[in-house]
């Protein structure tokens, strides 16, 4: 299972490449 803290680290990387 992943962490909720990696998911929400992942997020925010993901969203930095987008923006």
């Amino acid at each position: 299972m992943i962490p909720t803290s990696m998911s929400k680290f992942l997020k925010t990387i993901l969203e930095m490449l987008y923006r």
